[in-house]
């Protein structure tokens, strides 16, 4: 697109119209960046509904990182206008800075550090509209509030499903994600974990191989004693 050097300073109250997307982009000088572009939708002045598109910048993307689709907010910054691929004329806006006038309900995020129980089941489900998706389910052991032994189990679909592939029984991982909560086939209520992002904390192999060099420090260290 095309843009001038017309720009002008607004205050808009709107619906976010969708979930923010963070894109690469590159300057005029070829320099990379980041950008986070969404969409809010309001009333104008003839009392039509007119959607808006708004992208912010450098240290403000943190400011619209909260955003979810349906919000009611208040944004400033600046008014420019651009041309499109098509030659017609639009109005975008920059952000400056952003306030939450009303959210929509948010799911309860979780964030757990756990050994894996078992391998990544991966399969395919097929969605309401069709679409192939691939999915890796899985669980986790770790410590609850009491210190003692509990069971989590995990779901990762697209992208992150592929992520988690290689992950391995007894992996130390560190999961965050939303609460899902279900009915099993026996009726029982059950609560998984959405998964957003995952760390691996330490593999199997490595856990292994620290308990080896502890025995082998630890015999060591009795020979040294009988000495």
């Amino acid at each position: 697109m095309t843009e001038n050097k017309d720009k002008k300073k607004i205050t808009q109250d709107g619906y976010v119209a969708g979930d923010i997307k963070i894109e690469a982009a590159v300057s005029k000088k070829g320099n990379p960046f980041s950008v986070a572009n969404f969409s809010i939708v309001f009333n104008n002045e003839g009392e039509k509904q007119e959607y808006r598109p708004v992208s912010a910048y450098g240290e403000n993307i943190d400011k619209v990182m909260a955003l979810k689709k349906g919000d009611l907010i208040r944004l400033k910054g600046t008014e420019q206008e651009y041309t499109k691929k098509s030659g017609e004329k639009a109005i975008s806006i920059s952000l400056l800075d952003c306030e939450i006038l009303k959210a929509v309900k948010r799911q309860k995020m979780v964030s757990l550090k756990g050994n894996l129980k078992n391998d990544i089941e991966l399969i395919d489900i097929t969605t309401n509209e069709s679409e192939k998706v691939k999915v890796a389910n899985f669980s986790i052991v770790y410590k609850n509030e009491n210190g003692e032994k509990a069971y989590q189990a995990v779901s990762a679909y697209g992208k992150n499903a592929s992520k988690v592939a290689d992950l391995k029984k007894g992996d130390f991982i560190h999961v965050q994600g939303t609460e899902k909560h279900y009915k099993n086939k026996e009726g029982k209520d059950r609560t998984s974990i959405h998964l957003y992002s995952y760390k691996m904390l330490k593999a199997k192999e490595d856990r292994e191989k620290d308990k080896e060099a502890s025995r082998a420090d630890k015999k060591s260290k009795n020979n040294e004693r009988e000495i």
